[in-house]
């Protein structure tokens, strides 16, 4: 991310059309060959200390589109999807026992041998789901938004107003754990959390924008390194069509 805010604010204008040169942010260009040298040496591992996360979606997607090397943006994804993907979403990272019924709240961290007990029960977060559409969005791949916008839609909550809510996360039941142990992915799950979680919520509603009306932002802060936008940095224009 912080490769993405660098490459995003070079050349940045504070004052917009109104500026000048002293109003222009200069960003070194060994500072973020630094960030991405680091950022590819790790990928696809999140950190030292985590193997994977789905967080990466983000960082190799929107909204940092980080990474330029096509192959190591495919290499991640697809080992986002194989070890962290499930029917309600991708859990955060293996062994995460946020919100499980394992978990013990009034405890900070556990030890690393401890982390087994979460093992297969960790939640899943339609969160995911909704950057994967993102993701394919800008990808141009047409197939793959259609078939995370239907898994999406399988595990929404519908409100009162008929309205489709995004919830924050799927885990599973505690009198289902031991089953969930012994075949993982085979129990239903319940939702945990709030509901709507706004962060999914809004990312849901952008995707639903990218799929169904035309957008046109020259924002520059957002998508500027994603689309390589050469021309001085303009007021945002925004264009919807339906």
């Amino acid at each position: 991310m912080a490769k993405a805010a660098l490459e995003a604010m070079n050349e940045l204008d504070l004052f917009g059309a109104r500026g000048g040169p002293a109003s222009v942010i200069h960003v070194l260009a060994d500072e973020a060959h630094k960030c991405q040298a680091v950022l590819q040496s790790m990928l696809p591992r999140e950190s030292n200390s985590k193997e994977l996360d789905s967080g990466l979606l983000c960082v190799i997607g929107f909204p940092a589109f980080a990474v330029d090397d096509a192959q190591l943006i495919h290499n991640t994804k697809d080992a986002i999807l194989s070890r962290l993907q499930g029917k309600y979403g991708c859990k955060r990272f293996l062994r995460d026992g946020y919100r499980t019924p394992k978990e013990d709240p009034s405890r900070l961290y556990y030890e690393r041998w401890e982390l087994r007990m979460f093992e297969n029960i960790e939640c899943e977060w339609p969160l995911f789901y909704c950057y994967l559409i993102l993701f394919h969005a800008f990808q141009n791949d047409k197939r793959s938004v259609e078939e995370y916008a239907s898994r999406l839609e399988k595990i929404m909550v519908r409100s009162e107003d008929g309205i489709l809510l995004v919830p924050e996360s799927y885990a599973v039941p505690q009198d289902l754990v031991g089953f969930e142990y012994q075949k993982p992915g085979s129990q239903l799950r319940e939702v945990v959390g709030r509901c709507p979680f706004l962060w999914g919520q809004s990312l849901f509603i952008l995707g639903r924008l990218l799929q169904e009306v035309s957008i046109v932002c020259s924002l520059r802060f957002v998508f500027g390194s994603y689309l390589n936008i050469d021309a001085r940095w303009r007021p945002c224009k925004v264009f919807i069509s339906i």
